[in-house]
């Protein structure tokens, strides 16, 4: 059985799951790339890609059509996920954090 975390952000619950591990390399290298050439913002599909591989909302699968209904307006959760996803698979919550409270200014 693959790992998972729950987790309740803003009145709803999500589960964290474990990147398969093909997809899990692509986005921490992609992730850390970013990192290196200081970029502050990830982009928006690298947000996106990361919270539908990485969780599901109140049981639900995440896709990018869930994506646009289930965050609108949310922004604050949408960077807190991402922030908690990148933590629950990497361990790199306090280098995510730097650049979570901008996260969506895109």
């Amino acid at each position: 059985m693959f790992e998972t975390k729950d987790i309740s952000l803003y009145g709803d619950n999500y589960t964290l799951k474990k990147f398969p591990t093909i997809e899990g390399l692509k986005i921490r290298k992609e992730f850390y790339s970013m990192l290196q050439s200081g970029e502050a913002v990830p982009p928006v599909e690298f947000q996106v890609k990361v919270i539908c591989a990485g969780s599901t909302v109140n049981s639900i699968q995440i896709d990018q059509k869930k994506f646009e209904t289930h965050f609108r307006g949310k922004y604050d959760a949408i960077d807190e996920l991402f922030t908690e996803i990148l933590d629950f698979n990497f361990g790199i919550k306090a280098e995510a954090e730097g650049n979570e409270s901008n996260a969506t200014a895109e």
